[in-house]
């Protein structure tokens, strides 16, 4: 399998990701503050779009709706891999979330059965 990034994704990353990463690597959004609580401790997620890491905080915290407010973490797929395979609490605590495109298709194909 080959991954790569679509322009839109490298278009939603910062300078400093740019020059950290490489052009064919894949960008993960996280926001710092957000976490849910799991039977097995807290659960961060992980966002391929920073645009879904926003709206996904935003709609936990209506209040704080600002989006200067929201503290974006960026990573890449390579370097959570790199950390999945050291393994520990903190790579257990991560989870990938789906993009609001992708569960929106799912429930199309899912409410026209």
């Amino acid at each position: 399998y080959i991954l790569k990034s679509s322009q839109r994704q490298i278009s939603q990353t910062s300078d400093s990701w740019k020059e950290k990463f490489a052009a064919t690597d894949i960008p993960i959004f996280r926001v710092r503050n957000l976490a849910f609580t799991k039977p097995e401790g807290l659960e961060f997620p992980l966002f391929l779009w920073r645009d879904d890491a926003i709206t996904s905080y935003q709609r936990l915290n209506s209040e704080k709706s600002d989006i200067a407010d929201i503290e974006i973490q960026e990573s890449s797929l390579t370097d959570i891999l790199e950390l999945f395979s050291t393994g520990g609490f903190e790579t257990r605590s991560l989870e990938f979330y789906p993009s609001i495109d992708s569960i929106e298709k799912i429930r199309e194909i899912l409410s026209s059965k």
